[in-house]
């Protein structure tokens, strides 16, 4: 299996402001100071954005900006800091918009241009404002001084937001800071938005058996028989077993038939959730038998109904007959395992013989015999048969030149047959570039894409676990979407 992801990194210009002509604002060349030149009475609000979308931290789920008070009109609130949505007009204050929200310097947030909130003390000369979002509690929080202010505005729909400053009085002057070091520590912030996104993640109800199903599929897909059938022994699992009309069943059924499991009867977590917290249920696998049949206490009679069959992994799942829509990855399992047996001892022509013993069909797929023909190549650059190998490569590799093969390097990665040719010009290919060609790693590889040809030429199926993987890659990048973070510039799933 191929699943490689290209992900080049792009090195992101530096977030400044929004420059853009005005009479009213005056931009330092740094383009992170902007000061209020506007003249008229009453004053015009101009307001100014970072060039940048917020967007989260890497490794973290928040964004964050400060931005230092150089001078401020002491005698009316004429600074506002917060964000603003990419079409929000200039000369407007922020928190006037619905997509729109701000901090002002008097210390009230608002928002939908409603009655102004306290929320703080008044801004003074030299304050440093922090202004984040955190991404997972989807909310808008201020910072003052290396202080954090708390929760300031809830949010419910995701769009673009950039990091913003209203200026509004000529004695208004602000300097921004989007990439730190920031006055505020973010480590507080970003351990309880790591608590939230765990906690979610926990409320997911998953079926632990479904783990060691996709571990089962695996083995049988990629053929490794031995340790299907060690798995098996590991589950106590007799082949005699097979023949019995009745298996053992592990329900776990909550019922009121059977005596109490000594739990703490008023546990606070198991009332707020109206369910079995993960701390009971943690002392239920930890003091139950799988298959015994428990009672809640009273004050959870509402739970009776609750299965804790997915607690336990039932030993009947490895013999359970597969429904018609599950892969049938047993077939020629056996032989496949034994395929993949040979190809990692590097006697290509003998896997060649077994293939066309055991799947001669596959002596017609193309990509099938390039990656043995590659591979048996290889051998013969180990074995320092250059001439052989120069042979080899003008009879059976030239007509796949500008062909895709693969060398296993941490990731695997593609590379044309034209290019991996050029190891037989190095005097020591061990130290070449190409030198992963010549690891373990690589027959492994080259055993993983004959299995994957095979399975798909002859039933046409594909990993359950690479179908999780790809789901997950996508599932990723889609969240970071919605996260407001830019897409990945190259994604490659390939078989």
């Amino acid at each position: 299996m191929i699943f490689n992801i290209e992900n080049n990194e792009v090195k992101d210009e530096i977030p400044v402001l929004r420059e853009y002509p005005s009479e009213l604002l005056s931009f330092n060349i740094n383009k992170l100071t902007v000061s209020y030149t506007g003249k008229s009475n009453p004053s015009t609000p101009a307001c100014v954005q970072c060039s940048h979308p917020a967007k989260p931290i890497p490794n973290s789920y928040i964004y964050y900006f400060e931005v230092k008070i150089n001078s401020i009109n002491s005698s009316r609130p004429t600074i506002v800091i917060g964000f603003t949505d990419e079409s929000f007009v200039l000369n407007k204050v922020i928190g006037s918009s619905r997509k729109s929200f701000g901090l002002r310097s008097d210390g009230k947030l608002i928002h939908t241009a409603v009655q102004a909130m306290d929320f703080c003390p008044k801004f003074a000369q030299n304050d440093i404002i922090g202004c984040g979002i955190a991404f997972v509690s989807q909310k808008i929080f201020f910072t003052r001084n290396g202080t954090l202010l708390g929760r300031a505005f809830d949010l419910t729909e995701n769009f673009l937001m950039f990091a913003s400053a209203t200026l509004s009085s000529p004695q208004d002057s602000v300097l921004f800071n989007f990439v730190g070091p920031f006055d505020f520590k973010l480590d507080e912030v970003l351990e309880g938005e790591k608590k939230v996104f765990n906690d979610q993640v926990q409320e997911e109800k998953v079926d632990c058996r479904n783990v060691f199903r996709l571990v089962k599929d695996y083995l049988e897909y990629q053929g490794f028989s031995d340790t299907l059938r060690a798995l098996g022994e590991h589950m106590c699992l007799e082949k005699s077993k097979k023949g019995e009309t009745k298996l053992r069943s592990y329900s776990g059924l909550i019922s009121e038939r059977y005596r109490s499991v000594d739990i703490d009867s008023s546990c606070q977590n198991c009332e707020s959730q109206g369910k079995i917290c993960n701390l009971c249920v943690k002392k239920i696998m930890e003091t139950v038998e799988a298959g015994t049949n428990i009672r809640l206490p009273e004050s959870r009679n509402r739970c009776d109904s609750v299965d804790l069959a997915s607690l336990y992994l039932k030993s009947s799942d490895f013999l359970e007959n597969p429904s018609p829509n599950s892969p049938g990855h047993t077939k020629d399992l056996k032989q496949r395992g034994t395929l993949r047996q040979i190809i990692l001892t590097g006697n290509i022509k003998e896997a060649v013989s077994y293939l066309t013993e055991y799947f001669p069909e596959m002596l017609n797929d193309e990509l099938c015999m390039l990656y043995l023909a590659m591979q048996e190549f290889i051998e013969l650059i180990k074995a320092k048969e250059i001439y052989k190998a120069l042979d080899f490569g003008r009879e059976k590799l030239a007509r796949f030149r500008n062909y895709t093969v693969y060398y296993r390097k941490n990731i695997d990665m593609p590379i044309s047959v034209l290019q991996a040719f050029g190891i037989i010009a190095y005097e020591n290919p061990h130290e070449s570039p190409l030198a992963a060609f010549l690891t373990w790693a690589q027959l492994e590889l080259t055993a993983d894409l004959v299995n994957g040809r095979i399975m798909m030429k002859t039933q046409g199926q594909r990993s359950c676990l690479e179908g999780v993987l790809k789901h997950l890659l996508c599932t990723q990048y889609l969240y970071q979407e919605t996260l407001l973070m830019s897409t990945p510039s190259n994604i490659s799933l390939m078989i």
